[in-house]
């Protein structure tokens, strides 16, 4: 079983049970307690589950998300993936907009290592703007507004202001869940820093959503743009074929990033990380 796919059986587990002890997950998923603790790890820091002692459970609020930093490595091989078919969408002379998240991030460190001519881009982002402002034949507009500083961006009214002023041919933005009925959400943050996003989607001609598959699926207690808003998806094979369909057959055109490379990579970590624990289990028996 790939990790992707074995981390999400454990959390449709723990949403289905509630709680359960790492050794009923290890029993149930038939792989070790070192495993399961690993996997654990990774999606606590990814805010879907909640490491407590002895066990997992389910988060008591769905209005928990880590700060960006925390957030930047889940999922990084498909974040990576996925910004690198999203250049495809960029040429010399476009006027973009990068709204500030994880994914969109590596979207702004494979644009720098780029040549570029003409390039005008419109962030709301300091760490994009931070990869970017060096680059020759860039050219940047920052909307301004309250830094966020869990979020590395700006929000408010200054930004939304900003915005409104501006027509923006091509958005690039990603999301903390989307689905095709719902669209994409976000937790319940303050109106303000909601606002700001889908101030973004209303001045912009074309939306491009970035989105690893554990945002597939997902939703959230407030839209920030309807699917019917939205132009393209680019996500990776590992979302659920089903959510996917829903997407094309609600006219969004959805891009699947095949993922084979980094499956055999995982695999082979993981046939890398059962060695080392088989030799550290005969130490402990010698």
């Amino acid at each position: 079983m790939l990790k992707a796919e074995r981390q999400d059986l454990i959390r449709k587990e723990v949403l289905e049970k509630g709680f359960l002890t790492i050794r009923e997950l290890s029993e149930r998923i038939e792989v070790s307690e070192i495993t399961i603790r690993r996997d654990l790890y990774e999606l606590d820091r990814a805010g879907l589950v909640e490491r407590i002692r002895g066990g997992v459970q389910r988060f008591n609020s769905r209005d928990h998300e880590p700060p960006i930093i925390q957030r930047q490595k889940d999922q990084i091989d498909e974040k990576r993936e996925i910004a690198q078919r999203a250049l495809a969408f960029i040429k010399d002379g476009d006027v973009i907009a990068i709204q500030m998240g994880t994914t969109t991030w590596e979207l702004a460190r494979a644009i720098s290592k780029r040549s570029w001519k003409d390039l005008h881009i419109i962030t709301d982002g300091i760490p994009i703007i931070e990869e970017l402002i060096k680059v020759p034949g860039i050219k940047i507009t920052n909307i301004g507004g309250t830094v966020n500083a869990d979020e590395l961006s700006n929000f408010g009214v200054l930004a939304e202001e900003t915005l409104r002023k501006l027509s923006i041919p091509k958005l690039f933005i990603g999301c903390r869940g989307i689905q095709a009925e719902a669209g994409m959400t976000h937790t319940s943050k303050s109106e303000s820093e909601i606002g700001t996003f889908r101030a973004f989607g209303a001045v912009s001609h074309r939306i491009i959503i970035l989105a690893d598959h554990s945002k597939i699926g997902q939703t959230f207690l407030m839209q920030v743009l309807p699917t019917s808003s939205i132009d393209i998806l680019i996500t990776t094979d590992l979302a659920p074929e089903k959510e996917i369909q829903m997407f094309k057959d609600l006219a969004v055109e959805v891009i699947c990033v095949p993922m084979s490379s980094v499956r055999n990579k995982d695999n082979e970590i993981a046939l890398v990380d059962s060695k080392k624990l088989d030799g550290l289990l005969a130490d402990v028996s010698r």
